[in-house]
């Protein structure tokens, strides 16, 4: 089974890139072409097409926490909220998209509170 998250799937990864392994097992190309149909990738950065709107730019794992705490140092420290916070980082470097971003927001900001009580 393929991960939610693209860019754990090293398959798509390598045929969003073109360089698909000419030793890759016939089912796993055949997913990953039918899955890499809408991402695009463009100077070194992987994008998700979305229909009449302009492409979201899909972080790398390790980049979102920054991203996060981007959002929370430089606009209001989370006084918004999760949903405002999600709004800021769609448009944001245009626009940020990944699996379970509202799940990993919410994490970060129970954290900043927990973290403003004990302090």
């Amino acid at each position: 089974m393929a991960p939610s998250d693209v860019w754990l799937d090293k398959w798509t990864i390598c045929y969003i890139q073109g360089s698909l392994p000419a030793d890759t097992p016939a089912h796993e190309s055949t997913r990953a072409a039918r899955r890499a149909n809408v991402f695009s990738w463009h100077t070194g950065k992987l994008y998700r097409e979305v229909p009449d709107r302009v492409p979201k730019q899909v972080p790398a794992p390790a980049e979102r926490g920054g991203l996060i705490k981007f959002m929370h140092g430089n606009h209001g420290h989370f006084k918004f909220g999760v949903k405002r916070t999600t709004a800021l980082l769609h448009p944001f470097a245009g626009g940020q998209v990944w699996v379970e971003m509202l799940s990993r927001l919410r994490n970060e900001f129970r954290m900043a509170r927990q973290s403003h009580k004990l302090s």
